[in-house]
C-alpha cells in the first residue's frame, strides 16, 4: 500500500492500482526512447503487473503499532513481503517470460546492498531465475537494460503521483524524487538530464524534459480512511467499509497547465 498520512485520516492507494497507472503511463511514452519495439506488449505487461504480488497483501491491511499507521510498501517487514514477491513473479512468468525477467530484475534491485539473510536468499533465488529466463529467451541479460529503466521510471513516476499531496511545493515533496528520477537520462536529447516532476497545481504535474507523446490525464482509485473509524473498527474493517474515490490528474510539459 502507498500511504499518505493527514491529521485525521490516511490516504491509501493499493499497489496494484499504482502498477496499472504505470501501464497507463507507458502507453503515452515516446517509442524513440527504447529499442526492441517488438517487445512493447511484454514491457507493457511487466509495467501493468509488476506489483501483482501486493494484491493479496493489500486486501487486508496490516497495522504498524510502532508508527501507529497502516504498513506501507516501504516498511512492511521483509518476511511478510518476500514470499509474495516470489509468488508474484511466478505468476507473471507463467504468462510472459520477458515481463518476468524485467520484474525479477526490478525487485532484485531493492535488495542489492542488503545484509538480511532472508533478503540475500531471495536475491540469490531471483538471480538464478534471471539466468534461466535469459537462456530460455535466448538473450543476454544486458539486452533488457533499457526496458528495465523504463519500468523503473514509470514505477517511480506513478509512486510520485500517488505518494505526494496534490499541489505540494517541490521542497515538501516525498524526498525520493525531489532531485528527479534516477536513471532517466536516457530520455533526454543529450542523454544527460534527469526527468524532474513538479506539482504545478492540485491537478497538474509538469515534467522536464517531457518523455511522452502528448499531455494526458490519468485517474487513480483511492481510499481515504478516517483515524476515528480505524480506532472504532480496526484497520481491516475501516478500510473495507470506505468507498473508493477517483482522483484525476493531468500530466504534461512544464509551462502549461491545460490539455488540448
Amino acid at each position: 500500500m502507498i500511504i499518505n498520512e493527514r491529521e485525521s485520516e490516511f490516504v491509501i492507494i493499493e499497489q496494484h492500482n499504482h502498477a496499472v497507472l504505470s501501464g497507463d503511463l507507458f502507453s503515452y511514452l515516446q517509442e524513440e526512447f527504447f529499442t526492441g519495439k517488438e517487445q512493447k506488449q511484454d514491457i507493457l505487461f511487466a509495467t501493468q503487473y509488476h506489483d501483482c504480488a501486493w494484491i493479496g497483501l493489500d486486501a487486508a491491511p496490516l497495522w504498524d503499532d510502532k508508527k501507529n499507521s497502516p504498513y506501507s510498501f516501504i516498511n512492511l517487514p521483509s518476511p511478510l513481503k518476500l514470499p509474495h514477491y516470489r509468488y508474484g513473479i511466478d505468476w507473471i512468468e507463467q504468462r510472459n517470460k520477458y515481463a518476468a525477467l524485467l520484474c525479477s530484475r526490478h525487485y532484485s534491485s531493492f535488495f542489492s546492498n542488503s545484509k538480511s539473510e532472508d533478503e540475500i536468499k531471495y536475491l540469490q533465488y531471483e538471480k538464478t531465475r534471471q539466468k534461466r529466463l535469459c537462456l530460455e529467451l535466448g538473450i543476454a541479460i544486458e539486452d533488457s537494460n533499457i526496458h528495465l529503466e523504463i519500468l523503473k521510471f514509470l514505477d517511480n513516476l506513478s509512486i510520485y503521483i500517488c505518494i505526494n499531496e496534490p499541489g505540494v511545493p517541490k521542497s515538501d515533496e516525498f524526498p525520493w524524487y525531489q532531485n528527479g528520477f534516477e536513471g532517466t537520462e536516457l530520455f533526454s536529447v543529450e542523454k544527460s538530464d534527469r526527468i524532474v516532476a513538479y506539482w504545478l497545481n492540485e491537478g497538474y504535474i509538469g515534467l522536464t524534459p517531457f518523455p511522452f507523446t502528448r499531455a494526458f490525464e490519468v485517474t487513480m482509485p483511492t481510499k481515504i480512511v478516517g483515524k476515528c473509524d480505524i480506532k472504532e473498527k480496526g484497520i481491516i474493517e475501516a478500510y473495507k467499509d470506505v468507498p473508493a474515490v477517483f482522483r484525476t490528474f493531468k500530466i504534461g510539459p512544464m509551462g502549461s497547465t491545460s490539455i488540448l
